[in-house]
């Protein structure tokens, strides 16, 4: 843990819709977090050291906008539960 200790799950991709819902559900007092995509998401994770949890992503399976756990393992990140919200499931 670091400088930012309370217990985040990260949000990646959401529209308005979608952080609504998220609202409603009871994740035990821990902090929701926005983020336009994992870029911003690594960016601000390491320099302020965030106590991240889990991660949510709100977008297609292989879409760029999505999370890349090859990335998040290369960086030495903690190991976090990654959820995806899709709207299609396919092949990929």
């Amino acid at each position: 843990m670091g400088v930012d200790q309370q217990p985040i799950i990260a949000l990646v991709n959401f529209n308005k819709e979608t952080s609504a819902v998220i609202k409603t559900c009871n994740f035990n007092n821990m902090q929701l977090m926005h983020f336009i995509n994992e870029t911003e998401m690594v960016s601000i994770w390491q320099v302020r050291r965030l106590n991240i949890v889990a991660i949510i992503s709100c977008n297609e399976i292989l879409s760029t906008n999505g999370v890349n756990i090859k990335n998040l393992t290369n960086k030495k990140f903690p190991r976090v539960p990654v959820f995806l919200l899709i709207t299609y499931f396919n092949d990929n």
